[in-house]
């Protein structure tokens, strides 16, 4: 009986997915295409041949398309993150990693970027269901936690004596607020051209360095070849990565 009734319901699984798939894809262009306004649900309606009231059953609104794209997104934001910190060294060169992952993602991928970013906004969230809220802060939390697993691994091999008045916590939360800082200047929503920065990453990167020689996170950089370090990040793991995407 059991057998009978799997290979039904499985089948209809599959369709919704690739029903979603089909929504998420058409969404996606016309939103990098042509911008939020002219994505709404009519639209998606007209372009796909099904009716409103079902694409309103399963999205709700056109926030909840774009927070479903982000989530999309963050799948293979998620993947990339955790490739970054399983890079083989110690736990400063896997931070390094972690940004020099950014900054290949807001290169090579600044489609999804932009959607992750737009999908995040409060006017985005504020507009969808508390179930969409939830899903999205549950993958914030997994960045956040694989950043303290960094952090955490640095204290428990002495690499790292967080100062007085500090915590691991706060400095995980610095990190976070360094990448999407990261992003924002890869995204050209700051004006480099008056600032006369030709390589803004690279400056946060820096800065980044100097954070952690602060907090005494060793090896210091003067004690380390971190530009070495990132030669080997970039002719294995991001050489990797970039070998991957040709592959899809």
């Amino acid at each position: 009986m059991t057998s009978t009734t799997a290979a039904p319901l499985e089948g209809k699984q599959r369709e919704l997915q690739q029903r979603d798939a089909l929504h998420l894809q058409i969404a996606r262009r016309i939103f990098l295409e042509e911008g939020c306004h002219h994505l709404t649900i009519s639209r998606l309606a007209k372009e796909t041949g099904f009716s409103r009231p079902t694409l309103y059953e399963r999205f709700g609104s056109k926030e909840g398309l774009l927070v479903e794209l982000g989530i999309q997104c963050h799948g293979q934001w998620m993947s990339f993150l955790r490739r970054a910190s399983a890079f083989p060294g110690r736990p400063r060169e896997r931070m390094v990693a972690i940004g020099e992952v950014v900054r290949h993602y807001a290169a090579r991928y600044a489609d999804d970027l932009r959607v992750l970013s737009f999908s995040r906004t409060d006017l985005v969230l504020e507009r969808v269901s508390s179930h969409l809220r939830r899903r999205y802060a549950t993958l914030d939390g997994q960045i956040f936690q694989l950043l303290q697993g960094i952090v955490d691994d640095a204290v428990g091999q002495g690499d790292l004596s967080c100062p007085p008045g500090t915590s691991a916590q706060a400095l995980t939360l610095t990190l976070i607020a360094l990448a999407d800082g990261l992003a924002l200047a890869t995204r050209g929503s700051v004006p480099l051209h008056q600032l006369e920065m030709a390589d803004p990453v690279g400056e946060i990167i820096r800065s980044m360095h100097v954070l952690f020689d602060g907090y005494g996170w060793r090896p210091l950089s003067s004690e380390w070849d971190y530009v070495d370090t990132e030669r080997r990040i970039h002719t294995t793991l991001i050489a990797e990565m970039a070998h991957d995407a040709l592959e899809k």
